[in-house]
């Protein structure tokens, strides 16, 4: 129970005591002090987090390089061309495997076609300023170029054939996404929450469309996304505030940095080696492996050895026409004509790219006329032609054809032809050379 002395209170002005509750003094008029304590409602503070509040001009300046590079593929012979991927630094396996290791880091600046491009630039250009934003620029790189090149690296270990683009490294900055709203969500609640599962319906529907068509590599975006993941855990910004002080207010400041965490850059690097000589020993038992050793075989001339390696490749890539046509050579060096005409007959059926079917057509048109049958022989050196009118090659041999068959001046155009286009070895110069040094020099005289 509260005493009678509890109960009072002191007016400031006369020294009367009042009773608690009363608002002024009874003597004097005076307002007396409130008897209940004062109740002090915080008011919310609002602070601001440290992410990048300039222009992601490395988002730019990477969707610039990719478009830039396709261009001059396309100046080149098209950015569909096999050889055209190839010189530009596309990852292939056996490439990789004879020592190009450049192509680890060349091949996500290229794109196969202009959808590829289209849709990888639009993804880049939706997911790459929010990720430089919050990761900062120089995170965002490394993070954006470890993810590409592990990609890729991945890719290598499971697949030997030929791929390229940016995939694998935006692949890599939905994984440093999501690791950062997980690492994060405190901080940003249930529109976090939406943005995980948004990266996560994102990832879903490609992979699903990854393993359901053909010609997407599949391991690059999982390689890309793991290691994105991976990478953007250790980089992802670390937030803490900073109370007020006399000389500025309460701030949000980021206590992580690449300086920190410098050791993400060795260990990357340390991975990737391992991933590489885990590739390098799938390789050797790869149906590309097989293929390269027919090559350095087809090169010194070793017929049979070639044969004998492009067999096994197709025992292991029986849809591989490409190792059908140097098999085809081997068969054509060996005078098997009859196994020769049935491999590139698989050839022909596979429609490759036009530099791969006029050598087919031409060669086929070779082996017909070795078996008898000029006219067949020239259905297929007029196609080879057609595909490839500046291919010296063809026309050589078309122009030797014709003068078998006797059609001595559309013979002598095409040799003609052949030399001013260029051919590339000095037997079928010589053998162009004599035969119009005969024409122009017959026995009724020279023309």
């Amino acid at each position: 129970m509260e005493s009678l002395p509890d109960r009072l209170i002191n007016c400031p002005g006369c020294g009367t005591r009042n009773y608690r509750g009363v608002a002024i003094c009874g003597r004097c008029g005076a307002p007396l002090p409130s008897s209940r304590p004062a109740i002090v409602r915080a008011r919310p503070v609002y602070l601001r987090l440290p992410i990048l509040r300039g222009a992601t001009w490395i988002s730019w300046v990477l969707l610039t390089i990719n478009v830039l590079v396709w261009v001059a593929m396309t100046a080149a012979g098209g950015s569909t061309d096999s050889e055209v991927l190839l010189d530009f630094g596309a990852k292939y396996g056996p490439a990789i495997f004879r020592g190009e290791y450049w192509r680890l880091f060349t091949a996500m600046f290229l794109h196969i076609g202009l959808m590829h491009l289209g849709f990888n630039s639009y993804a880049l250009y939706v997911l790459g300023p929010e990720t430089e934003r919050f990761f900062g620029r120089k995170r965002f790189l490394t993070t954006y170029v470890l993810a590409g090149v592990l990609s890729i690296v991945v890719s290598y270990v499971f697949s030997s054939t030929l791929a390229a683009g940016a995939s694998g490294a935006i692949f890599g900055l939905v994984g440093a996404l999501a690791a950062f709203f997980i690492h994060q969500r405190a901080v940003f609640g249930e529109p976090g929450r939406r943005r995980l599962i948004s990266l996560a319906s994102i990832v879903g529907i490609n992979l699903v469309i990854g393993f359901t068509v053909t010609g997407v590599d599949n391991w690059a975006h999982i390689g890309g996304l793991t290691a994105g993941f991976l990478i953007g855990w250790v980089l992802a910004p670390e937030y803490e505030v900073v109370p007020a002080s006399p000389s500025q207010p309460a701030r949000v400041v980021d206590r992580n940095s690449l300086a920190r965490r410098w050791w993400v850059l060795p260990a990357a690097l340390l991975l990737a080696v391992g991933l590489i000589m885990l590739g390098n020993v799938r390789q050797r038992s790869t149906a590309a492996a097989y293929q390269q050793r027919g090559e350095d075989h087809l090169v010194i001339g070793e017929w049979e050895e070639a044969i004998q390696e492009f067999s096994v490749a197709l025992e292991r890539d029986p849809e591989s026409w490409l190792v059908y046509l140097y098999r085809s050579e081997a068969y054509l060096r060996l005078g098997e004509y009859h196994a020769a005409l049935q491999d590139l007959d698989r050839v022909v059926a596979s429609r490759p790219a036009a530099t791969y079917l006029t050598v087919a057509h031409t060669n086929r048109g070779r082996v017909h006329m070795l078996l008898g049958d000029p006219y067949r022989a020239l259905i297929d050196l007029n196609v080879a032609v057609n595909l490839s009118p500046s291919d010296g090659f063809a026309h050589f041999v078309r122009g030797m054809i014709q003068i078998e068959m006797g059609h001595s001046e559309l013979g002598v155009a095409d040799l003609e032809e052949a030399l001013a286009l260029g051919l590339d070895d000095d037997q079928s110069i010589t053998a162009a050379r004599q035969v119009l040094d005969a024409w122009k020099c017959g026995p009724a005289g020279c023309r």
